[in-house]
């Protein structure tokens, strides 16, 4: 799906995020999907994405 897709973004950062070694879980709902942001085993990062859908 392309970038055009997505109608809403919400992003909660609670600790640094590094450009390596950073993983990312998703899971698919309903309109979009959550993710969840780990690094060093700890939460660093949640969210979600909603995507436009006919």
């Amino acid at each position: 799906m392309a970038a055009a897709a997505v109608i809403g973004l919400r992003a909660d950062v609670c600790a640094p995020v590094p450009s390596r070694g950073a993983l990312i879980e998703t899971s698919a709902e309903p309109g979009g999907s959550r993710f969840l942001v780990t690094a060093g085993g700890r939460p660093a990062a949640t969210g979600a994405v909603t995507l436009w859908s006919k």
